[in-house]
């Protein structure tokens, strides 16, 4: 193998094992945050009686990708403090137990209104739940 053909394997069996630490690193954006649990709004304003399949879709998504990243989950939680208006009649007891009305087991910041997104993503919930069967 020439020399050049031989730094670019490094280089690319490099980049494959460290992809998984770049992506851990990136946090979310607020749009994105907004774009995912937007179909959740229903839901949290008690509109509907169960989360619609993309809300659920959307929490896997967050919870999945950035549940173990201190600074994305505070990104999170800034965004949803920042973005919805405190006008709406938002139940966060809902907001707060999405994973468990999805039915999935994920990490996410507690969120309000008044909560200190910096200190709530230290105190975050670990929801379980079991569908019936």
């Amino acid at each position: 193998m020439a020399p050049a053909a031989s730094l670019s394997a490094v280089a690319a069996v490099l980049l494959l094992f460290s992809w998984p630490l770049l992506l851990a690193a990136e946090q979310p954006s607020c749009q994105l945050v907004i774009s995912q649990l937007g179909p959740c709004l229903p839901y949290v304003l008690r509109s509907v009686r169960m989360p619609p399949d993309m809300c659920c879709n959307g929490v896997l998504f967050l919870g999945s990708r950035y549940s173990q990243d201190h600074e994305a989950r505070q990104a999170i939680c800034e965004c949803v403090q920042h973005s919805i208006s405190p006008v709406l009649p938002i139940d966060f007891d809902l907001v707060n137990t999405l994973p468990i009305a999805c039915g999935i087991n994920v990490h996410l910041p507690k969120l309000s209104f008044s909560v200190d997104c910096s200190q709530s993503v230290h105190h975050s919930l670990s929801l379980t739940h079991s569908l019936p069967s």
